[in-house]
């Protein structure tokens, strides 16, 4: 910490400095991820401590509808060289129907082993 704290230009004798220096990198670092199943239990907390919905990012991990997979296949793909149109158009038609797969298959693991898994799509812009 001492020698990011020295690139900063920060004085390595003055040590409350070198300390803000690093509470300010855990805050600008630091990422946590709360799973709440939907629900009574999510209701209650929320009410209890609303920064749980008002200062945070909620991804609800519920089935997307094909046409949004193939939408956004369509999107992430569109900078990226293909050897042909066709090719391209296969592997656009192709994503949507290995997530649905992929969530069958999830869907299967819940029923017979009682775990779920839960699957996203990353979509960058």
């Amino acid at each position: 910490m001492r020698t990011a704290a020295k690139s900063a230009g920060i004085p390595e004798n003055q040590p409350d400095l070198v300390y803000d220096f690093f509470i300010s990198r855990v805050k600008y670092n630091l990422h946590l991820a709360l799973c709440f199943s939907p629900g009574n239990k999510l209701r209650e907390r929320a009410s209890k401590f609303p920064a749980i919905v008002n200062c945070t990012i909620i991804d609800w991990f519920q089935p997307w509808p094909r046409e949004a997979l193939t939408k956004v296949t369509a999107e992430s793909l569109s900078d990226i060289e293909m050897p042909s149109e066709e090719v391209r158009n296969a592997v656009v038609e192709f994503m949507p129907e290995s997530f649905e797969q992929v969530n069958k298959a999830s869907e299967e693991v819940q029923f017979t082993d009682r775990r779920y898994i839960y699957t996203c799509l990353l979509y960058t812009s």
